[in-house]
C-alpha cells in the first residue's frame, strides 16, 4: 500500500508541472544545449514545424538562444488564459547584450508544452 502511495504521488507531482516551471525548463535545457529535452517539450504542433526544420539544433535556432550564448535569462508573465500563458523572457547573452524574446506556454493532453519561442 505504501508502495502504491509514493507512485501515486510521483505521478501528481510529475503532472503538476505549470506553465512557469515549463517555459523555465525551457531556457536551462537551451543554455544548457540539451535540445533533445527541448524538441520533447515542444507541443505537437511545435515539434512539427521543429521536425520540418530539421529539429532543434543550433544552425535552426536564433543566435542568442544557440549552445553557449545564454550567460542568463529573466521571465515574465504577460497574460494568461486557461490553456495558454505568455512570457516576455529576456535573455542576457555571453557578450553581455539583451534580447527581448517571447515564449508562449499551451496546455496539451493534461501537461504544459512550449507552443512558441
Amino acid at each position: 500500500m505504501r508502495y502504491l502511495f509514493v507512485v501515486f504521488l510521483f505521478a501528481l507531482s510529475a503532472c503538476s508541472d505549470g506553465p512557469d516551471v515549463a517555459a523555465k525548463r525551457l531556457l536551462d535545457n537551451l543554455k544548457a544545449g540539451k535540445h533533445l529535452a527541448v524538441e520533447e517539450s515542444l507541443s505537437k504542433d511545435m515539434h512539427s514545424f521543429a521536425m520540418l526544420m530539421g529539429g532543434v539544433n543550433n544552425a535552426n535556432l536564433q543566435p542568442y538562444y544557440r549552445t553557449g550564448a545564454i550567460a542568463d535569462f529573466k521571465l515574465v508573465e504577460r497574460e494568461r488564459a486557461e490553456r495558454s500563458v505568455r512570457y516576455v523572457a529576456t535573455i542576457t547573452t555571453t557578450a553581455g547584450k539583451q534580447q527581448d524574446d517571447l515564449v508562449t506556454v499551451v496546455k496539451e493532453d493534461g501537461q504544459w508544452k512550449i507552443g512558441k519561442f
